[in-house]
């Protein structure tokens, strides 16, 4: 019997590493926190396609309007997410983006509170000097934006993936664990564009909520609810579907020429 077709889009294989742990969940549910493309480089592509729905907030706007064409089954959201109500400066360059307080505690900032060129110039891609665009965009809370969308009593939450350039211990900080409790965290643990370990900063809040490290695969750290253990198959490695499925890895250049002349 041929073997079912599994594909990946994820950059970091992320999508097939959340199938390895929730495989078992049909039509289940996901939290998407800096989606980007709905196709490239998509955490949550593969579950779409399965019939998972789901929020993808994004607050770049090309990417928003991608998403609300592409997926318009699933919540998509045009905003940042942070432990408070705030608007902020999101600097983007091609698909890369960052948040700036504009403060001289913020690590792209220099001491005047304007933005870091020098300490931002790893982030930007080549070919592009410098941050061209800004927009100020809202902030709020995840706890604050869920529950007018959905019962989170009733609709269980899946899987949450954390991709924000840095700004993941603020997401962490603006989420009520007692009202929004994904079984599955994947978060982003590096600095932007390095390998340098970042979860040191904000590992603690999950562990003070029941959540445990379960594992790591390339800049992303992986956490569990502990109460949901037995609901999770551990076994994080995307080798472990090969046996199952026929995984075909997506070619993002491939996908990205498709896009610009689609």
């Amino acid at each position: 019997m041929p073997k079912q077709r599994l594909i990946s889009y994820a950059q970091h294989q992320e999508d097939l590493l959340l199938f390895s742990l929730l495989h078992q969940i049909e039509n289940g549910f996901y939290i998407d926190i800096g989606a980007g493309d709905p196709v490239i480089l998509s955490a949550t592509k593969l579950f779409y396609d399965r019939g998972w729905r789901g929020f993808n907030i994004e607050p770049l706007p090309a990417a928003y309007a991608k998403l609300c064409a592409q997926r318009p089954y699933d919540i998509n959201l045009c905003v940042g997410i942070g432990g408070r109500v705030e608007s902020l400066p999101l600097l983007e360059a091609g698909r890369n983006s960052v948040f700036v307080r504009n403060t001289p505690t913020d690590a792209a900032c220099q001491p005047d509170g304007s933005p870091n060129i020098s300490r931002l110039a790893s982030w930007i891609p080549a070919g592009i000097p410098a941050w061209p665009l800004s927009h100020v965009t809202p902030i709020y809370p995840l706890t604050d934006i869920v529950p007018e969308y959905i019962d989170t009593n009733r609709q269980p939450i899946h899987f949450c993936k954390i991709g924000v350039e840095g700004f993941e211990k603020d997401v962490l900080e603006g989420i009520d664990f007692s009202v929004i409790r994904p079984w599955v965290f994947a978060i982003e643990s590096a600095m932007p564009n390095t390998m340098i370990p970042c979860h040191q900063a904000w590992e603690s809040i999950l562990s003070a909520n029941g959540y445990s490290f379960i594992g790591a695969a390339s800049i992303n750290r992986y956490y569990a609810d502990e109460a949901r253990m037995d609901l999770v198959d551990r076994s994080l490695s995307g080798d472990t579907m090969t046996r199952e499925y026929e995984v075909v890895m997506s070619n993002p250049l491939e996908l990205a020429e498709h896009a610009a002349y689609a």
